[in-house]
């Protein structure tokens, strides 16, 4: 036995569904995945919790085994039951992703399972339409009642609430004729083994019913219950001896109180005589009070009766004259029989008759109350349940409002930021571009320097000539009062020819022999070109000899 909380069928459909949904790499991305959850119809809070769980480690897409249990979780959803993993389990028919998939999951399933004909039969309908009228109040069945109706087929609450929801095409709540008939036949199916389809069959749609319903007219009868009963009450006054059958000299004076023509009564007389016969029974006999008061109303009298218009009781194709219908409770008495005087018996027999007739409208009256008892019941049911639904909406609507401003400060906060970004960006493109400026000063300068440099790269050998020269020069420049001391001191002693030798030395220059040049050397000594007596004239001669 396979450990697999899904059964044949459903892996069946479900892988079906995968591969026409998968993309190349046989997984369902994240947007399609969104797109075909959607077809399901349920919220998108349902469906966020179904991708989470199915999605367990948040790789943003589904595989085929994530496929699997997400639809098996949307099913569980669609049936009203709790979506959860820990559920999948649960039987719940197949999902419903629509008619864009329904032939996918239709051909899926009829591989696994034998295919079922859900075509309902002529007879069937006669059948189904019987047990509607019992129940219908106002041409439906209401939701609670089809409820406590469906129940009694004793199938799973999961498989019913399915059913429900293809019964009630125009999802209103109830139950109308042919909806009715779509799902007592489905529960007929599904008690002899069948499953509930993800969508309507064809051969039970509304205008396919009603096609098959000419041949046995169970057209709702315009006459309604209440009226019924009012105008039985004229039908057994006017029926004195209970044949179950009235004669138009019999009814003439109830239709000649409406203060119609008499051309008008004869025309619905005619009309509600279907039999031609000259007899009317209860139903025929309260369509043409039906008819009358219509008329009275303002309303036309049609050229001929549509199908809603024959009494149930006059349906039968098979009858060539009304069936007789005694409505007080005692065998029909032949049409035409003889009377006799009455006896105290008889007026016995007739009051106890009258006793009978009073308890039985009683009992119909407490019937009715009964009726309307359950019917302010079952409005007091739908409105705690539409109440409850009522408040579900609305706290799940506050949910969205609180995730909005949620989301909403969050976009708030995420515009700030981004502004903030922008600001810095400005700072740190003008720091950029302030660098920019800076770097290509340098460059400049960079440049100039290596200009200087390659320009200049011989300046220490023009520093070491410039030194030599400046040295050679400071030996030139000597202390002129040291050459006079020494030129001093060389006269002195050897005479004025050594004296200027000694000069020349102490001068240390190159000299030549000159006198005179000698003096020009040492032009800061005003005696230097003396000899020892100042006063000596050339050639030796004293001026005072």
């Amino acid at each position: 036995m396979s450990d697999s909380p899904f059964t044949d069928v459903e892996q069946a459909v479900f892988t079906a569904l995968f591969y026409s949904v998968a993309d190349e790499e046989d997984v369902v991305g994240a947007g399609d995945a969104v797109e075909f959850l959607r077809l399901s119809g349920l919220e998108d809070d349902q469906l966020h919790e179904i991708w989470e769980q199915s999605d367990s480690e948040e790789n943003g897409y589904l595989d085929e085994q994530g496929f699997t249990v997400a639809c098996k979780l949307v099913a569980m959803a669609q049936a009203g039951l709790v979506a959860s993993v820990e559920e999948l389990d649960a039987e719940a028919p197949l999902p419903d992703f629509g008619d864009r998939f329904a032939d996918v999951i239709e051909a899926a399933e009829a591989k696994v399972s034998p295919k079922v004909d859900w075509t309902v039969t002529p007879k069937q309908i006669l059948k189904y339409d019987k047990e509607f009228k019992a129940a219908a109040k106002d041409d439906m069945v209401s939701g609670a009642e089809a409820r406590d109706l469906l129940m009694k087929s004793q199938l799973p609450t999961a498989v019913l609430g399915r059913i429900w929801e293809l019964s009630d095409v125009d999802k209103d709540g109830n139950l109308t004729q042919d909806e009715y008939v779509v799902a007592v036949h489905m529960i007929a199916k599904c008690q002899e083994g069948a499953s509930v389809p993800a969508s309507l069959p064809k051969s039970l749609y509304p205008t396919a019913i009603s096609a098959l319903r000419p041949a046995v007219n169970t057209s709702p009868w315009v006459v309604s219950a209440s009226e019924k009963t009012a105008y039985d009450k004229f039908f057994m006054k006017a029926d004195k001896e209970n044949t179950g059958l009235v004669t138009g000299r019999q009814v003439m004076g109830i239709f000649n109180s409406s203060k119609l023509p008499k051309a008008v009564l004869a025309r619905i007389w005619g009309l509600c005589d279907t039999y031609s016969c000259g007899s009317l029974n209860a139903e025929q006999f309260a369509l043409a009070m039906y008819l009358i008061s219509r008329k009275v109303k303002g309303t036309e009298v049609p050229d001929k009766l549509k199908p809603e218009h024959i009494p149930p009781s006059c349906r039968d194709s098979t009858l060539s004259a009304p069936p007789a219908t005694p409505l007080k409770g005692q065998p029909a008495t032949p049409a035409g029989a003889g009377k006799t005087s009455p006896t105290p018996a008889t007026v016995a027999a007739s009051d106890d008759g009258d006793v009978i007739n009073a308890k039985a409208e009683l009992a119909m009256q407490e019937a009715n109350n009964a009726q309307l008892r359950k019917a302010v019941a079952n409005t007091d049911e739908e409105f705690k349940a539409k109440s409850k639904e009522l408040q579900a909406t609305q706290a799940r609507l506050q949910r969205l409002r609180d995730e909005e401003d949620k989301l909403r400060q969050q976009l708030q906060l995420g515009k700030d930021k981004l502004e903030d970004l922008i600001e810095q960006l400005k700072k740190v493109n003008a720091d950029v571009a302030k660098t920019n400026g800076t770097n290509n000063r340098l460059r400049q300068s960079s440049k100039k320097i290596t200009t200087a440099v390659e320009k200049f790269g011989q300046a220490p050998q023009v520093a070491k000539g410039m030194q030599s020269h400046l040295q050679a020069s400071q030996q030139q420049v000597s202390d002129p009062f040291a050459a006079m001391a020494a030129a001093k001191a060389v006269s002195s002693t050897k005479g004025p020819a050594k004296a200027a030798a000694a000069t020349k030395t102490a001068a240390k220059g190159p000299q030549r022999g000159a006198s005179t040049r000698s003096a020009r050397a040492n032009p800061g000594d005003p005696f230097a070109n003396m000899g020892k007596d100042p006063f000596a004239v050339s050639g030796g001669a004293s001026p005072w000899a």
